[in-house]
């Protein structure tokens, strides 16, 4: 690969490309890169910029998944968002919980499973949840999972390209 500053050009040896430095690319750089790999990251643009998916300021980390696949997926995506939180000294991951209203798909299959990949499912009565969540209107129970929570998207790309 070469690299040119419009003067001169660099031969850049790496074995591995990954285009985009938006959230997606940027951690599949740092996967890459933590387990010994040569990769550059190729991005137009400076990092976090707002002409991508990855802009704004938070997303959310929702373990509402009863599928044990994408649970078992988000739960070592949970231990990674702390890796590089402590490697890069910022909090980037809050677990605030998250509550559903109204119908939850696979509700059953998602109390079965979430435990084994380390995620707590609790259902709260309509009065109660309106109780412990002023504001809001419940019509039925909530399921609420307190390891749910929202991502600094901005700040974890930043922090990803540390």
């Amino acid at each position: 690969m070469s690299r040119t500053d419009g003067r001169t050009t660099e031969r850049i040896d790496t074995e591995i490309a990954v285009v985009g430095g938006g959230v997606v690319g940027s951690a599949t750089a740092w996967a890459l890169a933590r387990s010994g790999r040569s990769v550059v990251l190729l991005e137009a643009h400076r990092p976090a910029h707002t002409l991508g998916a990855s802009h704004a300021s938070t997303r959310n980390f929702n373990p509402t998944y009863a599928e044990p696949t994408y649970l078992r997926l988000l739960g070592r995506a949970l231990r990674l968002w702390r890796e590089l939180e402590a490697e890069s000294g910022q909090v980037l991951l809050e677990q605030t919980g998250i509550v559903n209203r109204g119908l939850v798909p696979d509700v059953v299959q998602l109390k079965e499973n979430a435990p084994a990949a380390g995620f707590t499912v609790e259902t709260v009565p309509a009065a109660e949840a309106a109780h412990r969540w002023p504001g809001m209107r419940f019509a039925t129970a909530a399921t609420h999972l307190p390891d749910g929570g929202r991502l600094y998207a901005e700040r974890a790309v930043l922090a990803l390209h540390t």
